[in-house]
């Protein structure tokens, strides 16, 4: 098997996965030209440890694989789900790439993460190693000065106006959520949700 040479991680609580994360990062995949990108579904995110509205990992992590089933250079990572002992910081996932690769990843992130990456837990450990990409940077968010200077690459993704809080919003509710989800997981998001009522 020859050696993988680049690498992008997508994370996130996928909470549930949507249209958007699928198109976005199918997008980055191509913009930066990597072999392999990792789709990771956080374990325990620090901000949502008490979310009751927060699905099972199994859950986000089955509905993940099947989003991204039979999409070359796709895996769907359960590497947060097994820690289930502690927080999900992206630094231990970053530290496991390349334990298993011998490489650190593109670390691929939204525009708000991007802006509160200085806070992370140890920001500067990834700063220092990863290569960031930006999805949809707006022209105008407030400036500041880049954490990354130099480092970071800014992907010219369309604005896809969906939300995990909007797709869980319209699931309780009852409303269809076709074409906001893959059909392939539709039922099974919608039933999960109504659920939570």
């Amino acid at each position: 098997m020859a050696e993988i040479q680049s690498i992008g991680l997508f994370g996130g609580a996928f909470n549930p996965i949507h249209i958007g994360h699928l198109i976005q990062s199918q997008i980055a995949f191509e913009q930066l030209n990597i072999q392999k990108m990792l789709i990771v579904p956080s374990g325990i995110p620090p901000w949502k440890r008490t979310d009751s509205m927060m699905a099972p990992f199994d859950l986000r992590f089955q509905w993940a694989r099947r989003t991204y089933e039979g999409l070359n250079g796709f895996e769907v990572w359960d590497f947060e789900g097994k820690e289930s002992s502690r927080t999900s910081f992206t630094v231990y996932t970053i530290q496991e790439v390349y334990r298993l690769y011998g490489r650190y990843p593109t670390v691929i992130l939204g525009q708000d993460a991007y802006d509160a990456l200085d806070r992370w837990h140890q920001s500067d450990f990834i700063i220092n190693h990863c290569s960031i990409a930006v999805l949809n940077r707006d022209k105008f968010a407030r400036q500041k000065k880049d954490p990354i200077e130099g480092k970071t690459l800014f992907l010219n993704t369309p604005m896809i106006e969906v939300s995990s809080s909007q797709v869980r919003e319209r699931a309780r509710s009852g409303r269809s959520l076709r074409g906001w989800v893959p059909q392939t997981i539709e039922s099974d998001v919608e039933r999960w949700y109504q659920s939570t009522l």
